[in-house]
């Protein structure tokens, strides 16, 4: 597959992956570059595999000129899967790992209250009603404000909630 790989754009990195030969008609198309649709070294799967650093290199250059928003939007309105790269602060402030239990409150011992990341079948747990983690969770899981939260089903942690995450380093 190719393109396949994280691409730079004018304020950040989209990821791009082509898992389809219609993907590849729709960079095609948003490249305004048809003689890579019908190209021998572009034409099939395994010829693009081949091509691979150079697809890169011109998947990279029309990107580079575009912001993250712009290249996600026309690939998204061209069924292209992508995705953003996120940094360190975007993922702690990501609204949808929020929304799915991802980040717990924890009273860190050195940094104050923080959060910290979840384990993942603590937000499946969470996703599917039970708002209780599992019964062998760590301490920072059961104890203090977060158990106080979870134990009135979340609505002091919402409550207390300011700002987004600050990751504990």
């Amino acid at each position: 597959m190719a393109p396949y790989n994280t691409y730079s754009c004018s304020d950040g990195y989209v990821a791009i992956f082509t898992a389809a030969e219609r993907h590849w008609q729709s960079i095609v198309r948003l490249l305004g570059r048809p003689d890579l649709a019908t190209g021998s070294d572009y034409a099939s799967t395994v010829a693009r595999a081949k091509n691979m650093r150079e697809i890169d290199d011109i998947v990279g250059a029309w990107t580079i000129g575009r912001s993250k928003d712009e290249v996600l939007r026309l690939l998204n309105e061209a069924h292209v899967p992508c995705a953003p790269v996120q940094d360190g602060a975007q993922v702690a402030c990501d609204p949808h790992l929020e929304a799915r239990g991802f980040w717990v409150d924890i009273d860190h011992p050195r940094a104050a209250a923080r959060a910290c990341r979840s384990r993942p079948s603590d937000c499946i747990r969470r996703q599917a009603g039970d708002p209780q983690p599992r019964a062998d969770a760590g301490p920072a899981h059961r104890g203090g404000a977060v158990g106080d939260a979870w134990a009135e089903g979340g609505r002091a942690r919402q409550a207390a909630r300011v700002g987004c995450h600050q990751p504990v380093t």
